[in-house]
């Protein structure tokens, strides 16, 4: 059941919900039948932070809501199940469970594109809409029946490129067959990232070549000395990454977008994904001028609707549902400052927990960018994504150079 905790990016939220109470309950039997005395630590405790911050304050709020509670219970969860895991869960299912998570990745991208060509031409893949949405971005969203939001199936495709990154470039495959896979992976997912189009995840995936380039810049010349097919792999990447980057039908005007409709306001039919994001920054900005001590809690949405309707002749905001896309911002509008403040907490404490291993780091850190511009730790597929991988590092604890 633990290798089926990291395919969940094969699985609808009900299913995935399933897997994890059943491993929840495998776990309890286990520490059931051998005994095994119940012990907590500080760091398990702070590692949950976040759970008991929402399921407090739903006592404190006055609309209480079981949907909040069971939203966040994976920060509850996860760290308790990796925690408390029987111990012939050896150390070696960190590696195993990375492989099972990269294979689960790729078959739901394949997923994605199959059902995408049996309905549509291969050059659609490659072609925008009216609103420089591109058709398959836009086909995933709308009518494909595995319904996850195209940005978290791009951090799914980040988080497997990195994963296979660091294992390509430190030295920790043996084997050459392996060492093509990691080739054919990195670069197949570069591709599925532009063809998903998260402007946030692209900018993301850039910035970590650039910061692993930098820091492991000598590590890695010496690699490429010893193993030429290190540099010619970088280096085809890099090309690849680049090209795509300068494709006309896709990455490009997804940004020349944010620079033409910046200051174009939202009226009536006329609106976009750069000029909604500015309406919800704009409301975000309005609501936290006079956030209360406690926030605006279960009526934060009803606030943003409130000032959506109060500036804009638009009823964008009715068609569909649009929260902060900030998850700092949220955590402020929602319990006020202290929520944030325990959440720095929570962080420090989680970085604390996964210093040994870079990667990560890495992958913490690139979540964490991405909630700069998307709500992520709101949605079922960014909790359970941040917290399994949070749980993996911190509770799994040994120096493998594959990882480390």
């Amino acid at each position: 059941m633990f290798f089926a905790l990291a395919a969940f990016p094969l699985m609808t939220p009900t299913i995935n919900s399933i897997v994890i109470i059943t491993t929840c309950l495998l776990v309890i039997y286990n520490l059931i039948t051998t005994c095994k005395p119940i012990k907590f630590n500080k760091n398990l405790i702070l590692l949950t932070l976040v759970f008991w911050m929402f399921f407090i304050y739903q006592f404190i709020a006055n609309e209480f809501s079981f949907k909040i509670i069971l939203l966040n219970l994976p920060f509850l969860v996860f760290p308790l199940i990796f925690y408390f895991r029987p111990e012939y869960i050896e150390k070696k299912i960190k590696d195993q469970s990375l492989t099972v998570f990269q294979i689960s990745v790729v078959i739901a991208s394949l997923y994605f594109l199959s059902v995408f060509l049996i309905s549509n031409q291969t050059k659609s893949l490659f072609l925008v809409n009216n609103y420089n949405i591109p058709f398959f971005r836009d086909f995933v969203f709308n009518k494909a029946s595995l319904k996850i939001h195209p940005t978290y199936i791009a951090s799914f495709l980040l988080i497997s490129y990195t994963i296979s990154l660091f294992k390509f470039f430190k030295n920790t495959l043996s084997n050459n067959y392996i060492k093509t896979l990691h080739i054919f992976n990195m670069l197949f997912l570069c591709f599925m990232i532009v063809l998903f189009n998260s402007k946030i995840v692209f900018l993301v995936l850039l910035i970590s070549n650039g910061v692993f380039l930098f820091f492991y810049f000598k590590r890695f010349l010496k690699c490429c000395r010893k193993n030429p097919l290190k540099s010619i792999t970088f280096t085809i990447i890099t090309i690849v990454i680049f090209g795509i980057f300068s494709s006309e039908n896709l990455i490009i005007k997804r940004f020349i977008e944010l620079k033409t409709e910046l200051s174009s306001p939202i009226k009536g039919d006329y609106y976009n994904s750069t000029n909604i994001r500015v309406a919800i920054l704009k409301c975000n900005l309005s609501l936290l001028k006079n956030v209360p001590v406690l926030g605006y809690g279960n009526a934060l949405q009803n606030k943003l609707n409130g000032c959506f309707k109060a500036n804009y002749n638009s009823d964008f905001y009715i068609k569909s549902t649009y929260n902060t896309h900030n998850y700092y911002i949220n955590l402020i509008l929602y319990g006020g400052w202290l929520f944030l403040f325990i959440f720095l907490i929570y962080i420090f404490t989680l970085f604390f927990s996964i210093k040994h291993t870079t990667l990560a780091i890495f992958i913490i850190l690139q979540i964490l960018v991405i909630n700069l511009t998307e709500n992520y730790l709101s949605r079922h597929y960014g909790i359970i994504t941040f917290n399994y991988f949070l749980a993996l590092f911190a509770f799994i604890n040994h120096k493998d150079s594959a990882l480390s």
